[in-house]
């Protein structure tokens, strides 16, 4: 989670902290990672998830573990479900023996 509160979405990371950087575009890692260029548009644009064949690619070309991929997607999902159903979760008690 970011310092605002905020989890981004893992195509923001894509973009922010592998594409820019290296001043690559969503064609050339498309073409490279042998994906449809409007998958990884749509994962840029916070319109599609990350699956776990995408980050396999994602991490085999980034020279990082798929799990990073998958993590950042995972970690996503979780501040959505919390700050969706937050009031739903405080009323579940922990189990006590």
């Amino acid at each position: 989670m970011s310092k605002n509160g905020r989890t981004p979405h893992p195509g923001e990371i894509l973009l922010d902290k592998f594409l820019k950087p290296k001043k690559m575009t969503i064609y050339k890692l498309a073409k490279d990672i042998n994906v449809p260029q409007s998958r990884l548009s749509q994962i840029t644009l916070g319109k599609r998830i990350i699956t776990a064949d995408t980050a396999i690619r994602l991490g085999k070309y980034f020279n990082k573990p798929a799990q990073y991929f998958l993590g950042l997607q995972n970690d996503y999902e979780v501040f959505l479900a919390q700050k969706k159903n937050d009031k739903v979760y405080k009323q579940i008690k922990p189990f006590k023996k």
